[in-house]
C-alpha cells in the first residue's frame, strides 16, 4: 500500500491532499497523486474537478489501478453506469486482490436494478 492510499484509507483527507500536492510539485503528471485528488474531489461531489485531475495524468501512469478506478468512479457519477460497470468488472479481473473495484462493482450492480 502506498502512502497516499494509506492516508485515504485512514480518512486523512488533509494529509492525502498535502502529500499529493507535494508529489505534484516535483512530478506534475503523477498518476497516483492526481487520482488521489480526483477521488477526493469525487467525495466532495465535484465531478468536473475529478475529470480535470485525471486529464493531467501522464501517459506512463494511465494504466495504474488507482487511475483506472478513479476514471471508473467518474463514469459512475457522470450517468454512464454501463461503462462504469464494465470498467469496474475489468479492474476486478486484472486486480483480483484489490477490494475497491469489487465493492464499486457491487454498488453499480445494485443501482442497475
Amino acid at each position: 500500500m502506498t502512502v497516499l492510499q494509506d492516508l485515504l484509507d485512514r480518512g486523512d483527507r488533509e494529509g492525502a491532499t498535502a502529500a499529493a500536492t507535494t508529489t505534484l510539485s516535483s512530478k506534475p503528471t503523477d498518476g497516483e497523486a492526481l487520482s488521489a485528488l480526483a477521488r477526493l474531489a469525487l467525495e466532495s461531489g465535484d465531478v468536473t474537478a475529478a475529470k480535470t485531475h485525471l486529464a493531467r495524468v501522464g501517459p506512463r501512469d494511465r494504466q495504474l489501478y488507482e487511475v483506472l478506478l478513479a476514471e471508473a468512479m467518474v463514469l459512475q457519477l457522470s450517468d454512464q453506469a454501463d461503462a462504469a460497470r464494465l470498467a469496474f468488472a475489468q479492474l476486478t479481473a486484472v486486480h483480483a486482490t484489490r477490494p475497491e473495484a469489487f465493492f464499486a462493482l457491487g454498488l453499480a450492480q445494485l443501482e442497475k436494478q
